[in-house]
């Protein structure tokens, strides 16, 4: 069984923006939605990552919500369960993230932004549900349902326990033994959906 791994339904009650806005290309608007997306190295001048609450909550799960579909921030508890099923090879990048509470206490310490670096081609579209996105006749990404349905590439997941679909990167997909890992160790704000029977 192939799972995609979700946050609750509760941390919309987090509300996370980054602490400083950027310029990437000389664009003139807000675009670190652009880098802040699984496959993009965050670079080491903008390390740790600032995350400015902006909704009073003290109820901080092992997955929190970042500020894009797709960001997720981990707990030390939950950093170490991921590490201890994926092998170091699996391209992860836990990268220090600092909670800055609208109260001026200090947020929950030993907080990770999640990143995966290693995007794999894994689904089989025909088998999956979703639709095609095209620029120029070229394929740029996936759209599915909330609750769709993938079938993934044998070859190409067999041996991965965590990954991000490089037409559809802002969802996480995890193996039986990954779940089965969270769900013994108690993680909190972590849900999980099954997505393809193998």
């Amino acid at each position: 069984m192939r799972w995609q791994m979700d946050i609750y339904g509760e941390n919309p009650d987090f509300d996370f923006k980054l602490g400083f806005d950027m310029d990437l290309v000389g664009s003139g608007f807000d675009s670190d939605a652009l880098l802040f997306r699984h496959g993009q190295a965050i670079p080491l001048t903008l390390q740790p990552l600032h995350f400015n609450q902006r909704r009073p909550n003290s109820n901080y799960p092992d997955l929190l919500q970042g500020r894009f579909i797709g960001n997720m921030i981990f707990s030390a508890r939950m950093r170490a369960v991921i590490e201890s099923v994926a092998p170091p090879t699996a391209g992860l990048q836990f990268i220090p993230a600092v909670i800055h509470r609208p109260d001026q206490r200090p947020g929950p310490a030993d907080r990770f932004y999640f990143n995966v670096m290693d995007l794999v081609d894994s689904i089989i579209p025909e088998k999956s549900q979703v639709a095609r996105q095209e620029t120029l006749g070229e394929l740029y990404a996936y759209s599915s349902a909330i609750n769709a349905t993938f079938t993934f590439r044998d070859e190409v997941v067999a041996d991965r326990h965590i990954w991000v679909d490089k037409y559809s990167d802002t969802d996480v997909f995890i193996s039986d033994e990954m779940r089965a890992a969270m769900m013994a160790a108690g993680l909190t704000g972590v849900e999980t959906r099954a997505v393809d029977p193998k």
